[in-house]
């Protein structure tokens, strides 16, 4: 890795310095929240390499986290390090409050290595971030002396090394860095850690048998073969205690993912990587009766209404189940709305059976903004629909002036006072916030002619999607003038150029509780 490259990241990635605690409430929810969306977690390396996986495992030479805290541990080769998900993680302020967090400075190293190896895990006091990647042996002998490697520096604002109490051990402070970052160098990689108690619990890890790492990380990988990138997460049972109440024990929500990426390339020169994903736990999440009603479906000749420009779609098959209180939220929100509109529960579940898909895209006007639509897709829903549509206006928009929509047999569009869509016809129900003439996304339904038998997707276009996130203070600002500023414009600038290097994510769920994914970037 080029001095330049590492430099223009420090320059690039600096957060402004936040001096207020963490919230361990809002860590919890957005530990449990990246468990929805963990797959983004690995789309976005930017090399691609054909060496093959090395034998030593780093993840299992480090301490386990807390089986029951949130935590998310990694395993790859450099080439396959997540980087720019590390980056929004590793730097967010919920991570590190008070700036840039010492691990997430290493991260031009991180991805380097021939191997990489990370744990972040929630405690008490907020949340603890370690790791251990390959080094040179010169590295490891000039940082033993006192002496920093010219690449470490250049990650690094004036940085300063110190001896410390352990054996093997350093600390470097920098003016660029929150804490210090403590650094062991117990045999050919270097531990890294934000505390010194993790650096002494890390290398107390790296003394034991490696064939026996009794206490540690790692092992126990079910999908991926020798794929060279694995991560696990679990919410610690957050998500379970929050939907029971804490009335019974909560039981973890895990997600495990193996990726490699590829040399693949199409016409525009898009390269693309592979990913297959599990999850255990959660039949005890979303109930065993909805685990059993999602079916597989044919999606390669699907007729849907996707907008375009499309940020986002999520597409599913359920079955229709014995009440209309076994919907999943937000099905069951929608199930709620729907008896609002004066729907019977018969009717109700008719129309919440079949494919369902929720797509984020298209154009709506919002006073003088445009802004992304919301739109929500159910084909093939008969007699019910229409009733539907006929109540939805009637009961919530009475008196709205609506125009045709070409193609569609009932319902309409209203500009006033934003734009609403609501329609149908014997083939197709579209309701949402959307111009109706908006075109159709080419790309998904392309993606869906492979896929004749899956139980549902999601599609993600990263690039546009931190477009969108990106303008949304400065939508905030001009709604309210005299309010205080929620992001800072360098934040947001930071925020539109990482995730411009994403990609778009393709999700498939494949069979009970387990599927595939593709990336493009």
């Amino acid at each position: 890795m080029s001095a330049e490259r590492c430099h223009n990241f420090k320059n690039l990635h600096r957060p402004e310095r936040l001096e207020s605690s963490v919230n361990t409430d809002v860590i919890l929810i957005c530990l449990a929240a990246a468990l929805l969306a963990a797959p983004l977690l690995v789309a976005f390396s930017l090399t691609v390499t054909d060496r093959s996986w090395i034998p030593l495992d780093l993840l299992s030479t480090l301490p386990a986290p807390d089986a029951a805290a949130p935590f998310i541990m990694m395993s790859s080769s450099g080439a396959e390090f997540p980087l720019y998900a590390a980056r929004l993680f590793l730097e967010s302020s919920t991570v590190s409050p008070g700036g840039v967090s010492p691990v997430a400075s290493v991260i031009p190293l991180l991805t380097a290595s021939d191997q990489t190896a990370v744990v972040v895990t929630e405690r008490k006091n907020g949340l603890a971030v370690y790791g251990a990647f390959t080094i040179p042996p010169e590295e490891r002998a000039a940082m033993l002396s006192g002496d920093l490697p010219s690449r470490w520096r250049l990650c690094f604002d004036n940085p300063e090394v110190r001896v410390t109490d352990l054996d093997s051990a350093i600390q470097i402070r920098a003016d660029n860095i929150a804490s210090p970052l403590y650094v062991g160098l117990p045999g050919e990689s270097a531990r890294v850690s934000d505390s010194l108690y993790d650096m002494e619990k890390m290398l107390d890890s790296a003394g034991r048998n490696p064939a026996n790492p009794a206490g540690n990380a790692g092992g126990n990988w079910s999908i991926g073969g020798s794929w060279e990138g694995r991560l696990k997460l679990s919410d610690g049972g957050v998500l379970h205690s929050m939907t029971t109440g804490g009335g019974t024990a909560s039981i973890p929500l895990e997600v495990e993912l193996s990726w490699k990426s590829s040399e693949e390339t199409g016409e525009s020169g898009v390269r693309m990587g592979r990913i297959l994903w599990s999850v255990k736990g959660i039949e005890d999440l979303a109930g065993r009766q909805f685990m059993k009603s999602v079916k597989e479906y044919d999606w390669s000749e699907s007729e849907l209404f996707i907008p375009d420009p499309l940020i986002a779609s999520l597409g599913i098959n359920i079955s229709p189940p014995r009440d209309v209180s076994s919907f999943p939220s937000p099905i069951r929100y929608m199930s709620d709305q729907f008896q609002r509109l004066g729907m019977k529960r018969s009717e109700i579940q008719s129309l919440l059976s079949g494919v369902t898909v929720f797509s984020v895209g298209g154009n709506t006007q919002v006073l003088w903004f445009d802004l992304p639509g919301l739109v929500l897709d159910m084909p093939d829903r008969g007699d019910e629909s229409k009733k539907l549509i006929e109540r939805f206006w009637s009961d919530l928009f009475l008196g709205a002036e609506l125009r045709e929509v070409p193609g569609y047999e009932y319902g309409g569009v209203t500009g006033m006072p934003f734009t609403i869509l609501a329609a149908g016809n014997g083939k197709d129900t579209v309701i949402g916030l959307t111009e109706p003439d908006v075109e159709r996304n080419p790309d998904v339904p392309e993606l869906l002619l492979s896929e004749k038998s899956a139980i549902g997707w999601l599609f993600l276009d990263l690039p546009k999607l931190g477009m969108a996130l990106a303008d949304m203070p400065s939508i905030n600002a001009m709604l309210n003038p005299d309010g205080e500023d929620i992001v800072d414009d360098e934040s947001t600038n930071r925020l539109r150029e990482t995730m411009n290097e994403m990609g778009r994510l393709f999700v498939v769920w494949d069979e009970g509780a387990a599927g595939h994914a593709v990336w493009y970037y």
